[in-house]
């Protein structure tokens, strides 16, 4: 992470002049390789280190087609068109510079950054991020951060406050590594990795179904955790605090691995596999049918383990004890255990 944020200071300082301005790379480095202009698309051709294919604002059209290999792709923010239409590799940045509507990448980011900026309308990425890379490093508040498949890499690196971080696929990878206060962060699949490592306060968590992996990876205080099944793997690792953690059906794996301290942890059917793996201190583990796996495999200390028929399986594999001091103080203090998210 430390290396990252380097780089991109590095990438920033040589595109700014000491009053913050974007500096004419052509008025400094008037012998450099610059990618030529084609009409009707843009600037053609491969940006190296320390190179910029496109200085200034996009307004309509392509900023920069080609190869963006370790230099920047478009220095300036997009507000219409294409930033970016080709490949991103070796560490480079396709687009420093906010996206205001349009498509500030379109293609795949191999090995470096897609958007360096905040999304707050338009698309971030309409393609393919992989290798380890990330798609948007910034906050994404309207719009789409990633319209596309993520594999080994990171979607979002920053928080959704409204629209959605990503739209796609998620293998081995994670969705949105940011908290969640508005808007949804995945809609789709979930094959494996994580979809949010964060919290989720207001919007949606994951809007889609849980194959593998972990849905969010941590609390949820209000809004809902994960708007689908989980077929497999866990769709929520944290406290549910309020809200949902779980709307759906879990058919195997576990709906919460975690606390329930307000809220309710699952409101739907829990097939096979665990609703809630966790002790309820308040409000409720599973509030559905239970037809087979477990409810809740916990404690409960105040509140309701299953609300709901259970027609299968088991309800709650564990013991109810009386709001005692103890649980009381659990209770008063859960919020505080995982104020680190």
């Amino acid at each position: 992470m430390l290396e990252s944020c380097v780089a991109y200071a590095g990438l920033l300082t040589n595109c700014l002049t000491s009053d913050g301005k974007l500096i004419s790379w052509e008025a400094h480095y008037p012998d450099s390789h610059d990618a030529p202009e084609t009409p009707g698309v843009g600037r053609v051709g491969i940006v190296g280190p320390g190179e910029v294919g496109k200085l200034g604002d996009v307004t309509n059209g392509t900023g920069f087609t080609g190869i963006v290999d370790g230099g920047v792709g478009v220095a300036g923010a997009v507000k219409g068109g294409v930033g970016v239409s080709g490949l991103v590799t070796g560490g480079g940045v396709a687009v420093v510079g906010a996206v205001l509507g349009g498509v500030g990448v379109s293609g795949w980011v191999a090995n470096g950054t897609g958007v360096a900026g905040d999304i707050k309308g338009g698309i971030g990425v309409d393609g393919f991020v992989g290798g380890n890379s990330t798609g948007v490093h910034g906050d994404v508040s309207s719009g789409i951060g990633i319209s596309g498949a993520i594999e080994n890499g990171t979607g979002v690196h920053g928080k959704v406050s409204g629209g959605t971080g990503v739209y796609g696929t998620i293998k081995n990878a994670v969705g949105v590594r940011g908290n969640i206060s508005g808007g949804v962060g995945v809609i789709g699949t979930l094959n494996d990795g994580v979809g949010v490592v964060g919290s989720v306060s207001n919007g949606t968590g994951v809007n889609g179904v849980v194959k593998g992996g972990k849905g969010v990876l941590g609390n949820i205080r209000n809004g809902t955790g994960i708007r689908g099944n989980v077929e497999s793997g866990t769709g929520v690792m944290g406290y549910v605090i309020g809200g949902t953690g779980l709307n759906g059906t879990v058919e195997n794996g576990t709906g919460v691995f975690g606390m329930v301290s307000g809220g309710t942890g699952v409101a739907g059917t829990v097939l096979d596999g665990t609703g809630v793996n966790g002790t309820i201190l308040s409000g409720t583990g599973v509030n559905g049918s239970v037809s087979g796996g477990t409810g809740v495999a916990g404690v409960i200390g105040r509140g309701t383990g299953v609300s709901g028929v259970v027609n299968g399986g088991v309800g709650v594999r564990g013991f109810v004890v009386p709001d005692t001091y103890l649980t009381r103080l659990l209770r008063e203090n859960a919020g505080c255990w995982n104020s680190w998210r």
